[in-house]
């Protein structure tokens, strides 16, 4: 039960951003009651194992910190607003998007529990951003506006900031480097694969002309920067 939800999170991650980035009405909707159908089944398995019983409230968010305050406080105040709206009918249908995302947030939370997995995510991520910025620079050359799957140019390049973000993330702080290091070949694919996935994104990055996607990846490149640092001094 729990590998399935597992798969069905990266079955979203390779989802949403392949049919207009899960922005419009149909992949939208798929992808909110897709979130609805795991948050369910992660309550029944809870269920089960008798975890919601023994975690009292949490019932989803039996292992989060402080962060559940704020996730809280955020929904609340959709809630609220929602109900105060001129704009009733909109309203509604983006507090069902917002539940979704908090909903999504927790099974994540709880669900991605160990390295392995978090890793395998990582890299699905920073595989689909590749594929996206490989199409991406077709696009270019083939004389169109390199949109690929999304529905601007914009969206595109906030979603390569985030592969070239994980990616970097993955070449400066968890691929070890030094002699010893680089001669073992695991080391020395797992640089070379980031390293080429980090440059077709910012050629992509280029040919979005995505002011904010550049001033978000220079904000992304100088927090990494003091992280890696603090880390080795």
């Amino acid at each position: 039960m729990m590998k399935i939800l597992k798969w069905g999170l990266i079955f979203l991650l390779v989802f949403s951003p392949v049919f207009k980035g899960g922005k419009e009405i149909a992949p939208l909707t798929f992808i909110q009651l897709f979130i609805i159908i795991l948050a369910i089944i992660y309550l029944i398995n809870l269920r089960k194992s008798g975890a919601i019983e023994t975690s009292g409230s949490y019932l989803l968010s039996h292992k989060a910190g402080m962060l559940d305050y704020f996730v809280i406080c955020f929904l609340a105040i959709a809630i609220i607003s929602t109900f105060n709206s001129i704009y009733l009918y909109t309203s509604i249908i983006e507090i069902f998007k917002i539940i979704s995302y908090v909903l999504l947030y927790y099974l994540a939370f709880n669900l991605l529990d160990n390295t392995e997995i978090k890793n395998k995510i990582l890299n699905i991520i920073i595989s689909v951003s590749t594929i996206i910025a490989l199409i991406g620079i077709y696009q270019h050359f083939s004389g169109k506006t390199p949109s690929v799957t999304f529905p601007n140019e914009n969206l595109v390049a906030g979603y390569l900031v985030v592969g070239i973000a994980l990616a970097l993330s993955k070449l400066i702080i968890d691929v070890k480097w030094g002699v010893a290091y680089i001669r073992q070949n695991k080391y020395l694919v797992s640089r070379i694969s980031y390293l080429v996935s980090i440059v077709v994104m910012f050629v992509c990055l280029i040919y979005t002309r995505s002011r904010g996607g550049m001033l978000i990846l220079i904000a992304v490149i100088i927090f990494l920067s003091v992280i890696n640092f603090k880390k080795r001094g």
